[in-house]
């Protein structure tokens, strides 16, 4: 008897566990400037450029905030917006307004490594989630631009069948304790 009730119990805190951790899931996707197959940017000592990058709401039941992170290349990119975090209006989507400088002593075929992170912020308005971020990762090269950027296709985070295949391995795995329990009881 007292098997069960401990099986019950942890099947029940497992399944709270999964509830709470399914409204941690993020969904948003991120677009980035185009920059060719060989993700990169070519710019002249001295040159500055503007990048924007779209989020996008990929369907979350509500508003979502989101932030980035340079985690490479902090001495060529900045990002000029003057906000800590963008909110993602449900079905819409957010700009966030990068700029690439060279620097004017700068050599032909130099190239910095650029990373940026976009993650959400923690519940509560905390930090960032970078744990589960989306990474942009991108070369700047000095050296003449041979091609105009257009738009990329997004990256985006989990969809909802990543959480109704959790739900159904949750279902699956009770069911399966609650077969194991009948048995020891007949």
């Amino acid at each position: 008897m007292v098997e069960k009730k401990f099986a019950i119990l942890m099947a029940f805190a497992f399944i709270l566990t999964v509830i709470i951790f399914i409204n941690s899931i993020l969904a948003f996707s991120v677009s980035a400037p185009y920059m060719g197959e060989e993700k990169q940017i070519k710019l002249m000592p001295g040159q500055s450029r503007g990048l924007e990058f779209i989020l996008q709401d990929a369907g979350a039941e509500s508003d979502t905030e989101a932030g980035v992170q340079i985690q490479e290349g902090a001495e060529i990119i900045e990002i000029t917006d003057n906000v800590n975090s963008y909110t993602i209006p449900e079905g819409g989507r957010v700009s966030i307004h990068a700029k690439i400088t060279i620097p004017s002593d700068a050599q032909i075929g130099d190239a910095y490594n650029v990373i940026l992170a976009f993650a959400g912020v923690a519940p509560g308005g905390g930090g960032f989630n970078f744990g589960t971020s989306i990474q942009q990762n991108f070369k700047v090269v000095v050296g003449k631009e041979e091609k105009p950027a257009t738009p990329t296709p997004k990256e985006t985070q989990p969809s909802n069948t990543l959480i109704y295949g959790i739900g159904i391995l949750i279902i699956i795995i009770i069911l399966l304790i609650l077969a194991v329990i009948r048995k020891r009881n007949q």
